[in-house]
């Protein structure tokens, strides 16, 4: 990011169910708003947790990005986050 949306510093969360690092593969989930996602709204380490145990789906780890808190933003649309910038 320091390439692209120089100064602008974000966030990226990895996180590994129980037993991923013994895994011969892993599937890969990316969200967006990762914070959003981890939090108490939608629990998705814990549901990851659940269906992998379940056997509902294979072994899977999830990446988790915040876009950058500050950044050139869209000052016309009276915003000054880079989440627009970076997701749109």
């Amino acid at each position: 990011s320091h390439t692209v949306y120089p100064g602008v510093t974000s966030s990226v969360y990895l996180y590994l169910p129980h037993g991923a690092e013994e895994a011969e593969s892993v599937n890969l989930m990316i969200c967006l708003d990762g914070l959003e996602y981890t939090g108490e709204k939608v629990r998705a380490t814990t549901v990851l947790d659940n269906l992998v145990h379940a056997g509902e789906i294979p072994m899977t780890v999830g990446l988790f990005h915040n876009p950058g808190e500050t950044g050139p933003g869209y000052p016309i649309y009276g915003g000054s986050t880079n989440r627009a910038v970076e997701y749109d």
